[in-house]
């Protein structure tokens, strides 16, 4: 018998693209400069802060995060 396949949502294994004004420190370290800037799995745990307004919180008063900053919130920007 073979084990039953987890159910998935594709929302839950692949956040979208995160708004082009989320940053880490980890976005500044030079693991590969390919990908200079990016925000990838490796930054699951960071310190997220938002570049329009130098803190953790958003220009919509909601948390930064990198799951939390992708489309449809209201001031994201691509």
């Amino acid at each position: 018998m073979s084990e039953p396949t987890p159910k998935t949502d594709a929302t839950e294994t692949a956040p979208g693209e995160p708004c082009r004004h989320l940053r880490t420190k980890s976005m500044f370290y030079d693991f590969n400069r390919e990908n200079a800037l990016s925000i990838g799995p490796e930054c699951a745990t960071a310190r997220f802060w938002c570049v329009k307004t130098s803190r953790v919180i958003g220009p919509d008063d909601d948390a930064v995060h990198r799951d939390l900053c992708v489309r449809p919130r209201e001031c994201f920007e691509s």
